[in-house]
């Protein structure tokens, strides 16, 4: 094992934005920002993200009622670890939370913030920098046993990316990657971030995750950094197609049961 991954087993962060693709074919274009329906219709996803299904129940995907505090989530979130970690159940909670600021292990309140208002700032674990959540955005919290897929850190990010990308393009949304962690929208010039991803591992135990904008007010970016790119927008789904947070989650469950699980 490297330095890299010794240290990031040691501390549980893990903050990878770049993933690097697979050597393209003979006379394909080596450009990683790959249009999400370009994707679709050439692999549906599948290549990538089998490298995380095993061989088991399907994984239980639970909703969290209502809006769901901080760190409430974040309790529910260590207890769910502990338990997995002790050989009990993965599984994956989505929710919604009312809005707050959370800052990652690599953010700077002194710089990130600009007006937080009444909105409550967290300091939290995760990797990554400073992001706004609210009602209107759903977020991902799969707790999963990476020993079982591998061991592969950065195989793990890429696939909560390329599931994401899954989800939009149900819709009609042509989403893409690029060198900054997250999933974005637009070309270079205009490139705008529609979800965030920032994730902590305890031994091999995966938590925190994802959160995609469906119609949640982006008006609360305004009062931060997003991610600490300051040259970068934030849109969500309802911008570019006619979504429903229940529609949108209804899609993500069958994307996120298909990637992670395999039945026997």
């Amino acid at each position: 094992m490297d330095f890299m991954k010794i240290k990031m087993v040691r501390t549980g962060r893990f903050e990878l934005p770049w993933v690097s693709p697979p050597p393209p074919q003979d006379g394909a274009s080596t450009s990683f920002a790959t249009s999400a329906m370009q994707r679709v219709a050439e692999t549906g996803y599948k290549g990538f993200n089998r490298f995380m299904q095993v061989k088991s129940d399907f994984i239980p995907i639970e909703r969290w009622a209502g809006l769901t505090p901080y760190p409430e989530a974040v309790r529910l979130m260590e207890a769910a670890v502990a338990d997995v970690l002790a050989g009990g159940t993965e599984r994956i909670f989505i929710c919604e939370h009312p809005p707050v600021f959370t800052v990652g292990s690599s953010g700077d309140t002194k710089t990130d913030i600009l007006d937080a208002g009444d909105i409550p700032v967290v300091e939290t674990g995760r990797g990554g920098k400073i992001t706004a959540h609210g009602p209107g955005q759903l977020v991902v919290y799969p707790i999963l046993d990476l020993s079982r897929r591998g061991k592969d850190l950065r195989a793990y990010v890429r696939t909560l990316q390329e599931s994401v990308l899954e989800v939009l393009a149900d819709f009609g949304i042509d989403g893409r990657l690029t060198d900054d962690v997250g999933v974005w929208v637009g070309d270079d010039a205009s490139s705008q971030k529609i979800a965030a991803v920032g994730v902590r591992v305890r031994r091999w135990v995966s938590y925190h995750g994802f959160a995609l904008n469906v119609t949640n007010d982006l008006d609360v970016y305004k009062r931060i950094i997003p991610c600490g790119l300051a040259d970068k927008g934030v849109t969500r789904m309802a911008d570019f197609s006619n979504v429903s947070v229940g529609d949108v989650e209804a899609v993500l469950r069958r994307v996120l049961s298909q990637t992670f699980s395999l039945e026997s």
